[in-house]
């Protein structure tokens, strides 16, 4: 989701303001250590995405004042990329072939099990932000259809802080199970010169020595890292933009 540009606030339109520098995103992130069910495997967050429409539900939750995007770079981004963008549109079927190709069964309740364990999970949402919530729901509902369980949970902001705050990150909406969250939906500011090293860079992993920095889902790839170091030493725009 990227936000609507119109100040709240002040009633002017932020796209005819300099001063603007950053623009909100909501992403579904997905913890992807290994004892995550649905975020270690990466054909199952793709079988998430093909599940649900992803304008309908942006459209749905918003009432047209936000933009379903294929990238954490805003549009108006000089860095936006023009093509090559990894897209899913809405296809059950190649969901489906995913899942079972990853060994998972449908069971008698139509939700899939590997190894004695559903293919479900509570997701916690920051409450107080309809928007959030009812984006959660429109796609709690179409990816049950594909035999995915994901539970929305809505729980305080504090709830949230501390789940990413504290190693090894237990899931907000489940405290009790004690397990780490297998996804979280929730808002991070994106700028538009845009800087993934915090998110996406190998070294911001979290761990018990750091538990708060920001990559919690522990992304980890090492050519990832060579093009963000690339980027951050380059000055120039069309240096940073080719890499």
């Amino acid at each position: 989701l990227e936000g609507t540009l119109w100040n709240r606030g002040t009633g002017r339109d932020a796209r005819n303001h300099r001063a603007l520098a950053i623009v909100a995103r909501l992403p579904l992130g997905f913890l992807l250590a290994e004892y995550a069910a649905l975020g270690a495997d990466r054909d199952l967050r793709r079988a998430v995405a093909l599940c649900f429409d992803q304008a309908t539900a942006v459209a749905a939750a918003t009432s047209g004042e936000a933009v379903s995007i294929d990238s954490e770079i805003p549009t108006m981004s000089w860095a936006y990329p023009d093509s090559g963008l990894a897209a899913y549109p809405l296809d059950p079927e190649r969901a489906t072939d995913l899942i079972e190709g990853a060994g998972w069964k449908r069971g008698s309740d139509g939700i899939y099990a590997k190894d004695g364990r559903r293919l479900s999970t509570a997701v916690p949402v920051r409450e107080g932000f309809p928007e959030r919530t009812t984006w959660l729901r429109e796609v709690s509902e179409a990816v049950r259809d594909c035999g995915i369980d994901l539970q929305v949970a809505e729980v305080s902001f504090d709830a949230i802080l501390r789940m990413l705050a504290v190693y090894p990150h237990v899931n907000a909406a489940a405290p009790d199970d004690g397990r780490p969250f297998d996804a979280y939906f929730g808002g991070l500011d994106t700028r538009l010169d845009p800087d993934p090293f915090r998110l996406y860079h190998s070294s911001e992993c979290s761990s018990a020595e750091r538990p708060d920095t920001f990559n919690f889902g522990c992304y980890q790839d090492p050519e990832v890292d060579r093009l963000i170091e690339a980027a951050r030493a380059n000055a120039f725009l069309r240096g940073r933009g080719y890499v």
